[in-house]
């Protein structure tokens, strides 16, 4: 009986994102060098992992990391991030993500101008990057999953 218990709980524990706890060692400290890095290096550098380390934990659940990369990738390829210009964050006391409706505190949204490749020259646009504190990190809310 315990065995199986005990096999339960390994199988519920392999399909779950990985602790944040394990992911704040090195975090920036702003919110604006949090996005400056998820941006500018991560994304821009293909570095998917990394950019799913930095998911808000309710992300993660949503968005197995294998298919955010892939996504992530197909993103990069159809149009790839040449530059990247982030500004201060604004600081929200309430704000509701629109993915799942699910409310958060003292968020801040970070502007970033987004240089990408397209067919026929460069297109920039400001995204905001919406982040949570979560230990001693800021974590990523996108506006939309894969």
């Amino acid at each position: 009986m315990w065995r199986m218990l005990v096999a339960l709980a390994l199988v519920g524990l392999m399909g779950r994102p990985a602790a944040v706890a394990a992911q704040d060692e090195g975090c920036p400290d702003t919110p604006e060098d949090t996005a400056s890095e998820l941006v500018g290096e991560y994304l821009a550098g293909g570095q998917w992992d990394l950019a799913y380390d930095v998911l808000h934990p309710e992300a993660q659940l949503r968005v197995p990391r294998q298919v955010f990369a892939a996504a992530r990738q197909a993103q990069a390829i159809a149009a790839p991030i040449l530059d990247v210009e982030v500004f201060p964050a604004d600081v929200h006391p309430a704000w509701t993500w629109g993915v799942t409706g699910t409310g958060f505190t003292a968020v801040s949204e970070v502007p970033v101008r987004v240089a990408r490749g397209a067919p026929l020259g460069t297109v920039s646009d400001v995204e905001m990057i919406p982040l949570v504190r979560v230990g001693d990190c800021w974590r990523w809310l996108p506006p939309r999953l894969p």
